[in-house]
């Protein structure tokens, strides 16, 4: 479960990147 959340926090910050 943490685990999983940590992944989609770090997608979040990832396509936060994308989109700049």
């Amino acid at each position: 479960s943490e685990y999983r959340r940590q992944i989609q926090s770090l997608t979040c910050e990832v396509d936060a990147l994308k989109g700049t």
